[in-house]
């Protein structure tokens, strides 16, 4: 088995690493099906999480949180941007 074979059925994967005279036994197979199952449960939650931390597809509140971590700090208002034609200091009009 390949390291693709992993990515796509990672307890089959694991089963077949086991010697065959091992994976016939029924009581054996159960167990170690059972202790793998939940280890191939884990680790699809840790390959998921980080795109949950992507900077690539963050938004909103993750962004922000970003930028503070950057020392960045968001602007609340929705006047000109800084530098823009309209308004150079991106200050509200009065």
């Amino acid at each position: 088995m390949t390291h693709n074979d992993f990515i796509s059925n990672p307890l089959e994967f694991w089963m077949s690493l086991f010697p065959s005279a091992t994976r016939e036994k029924p009581r054996f197979s159960a167990l170690a099906e059972a202790i793998l199952r939940q280890a191939a449960d884990l680790a699809a939650v840790v390959k998921a999480i980080p795109p949950a931390f992507s900077i690539l597809q963050a938004t909103g509140s993750q962004l922000d949180a970003a930028g503070e971590a950057c020392g960045i700090q968001h602007q609340r208002n929705r006047g000109s941007l800084p530098g823009s034609m309209g308004n150079p200091h991106g200050h509200r009009r009065k």
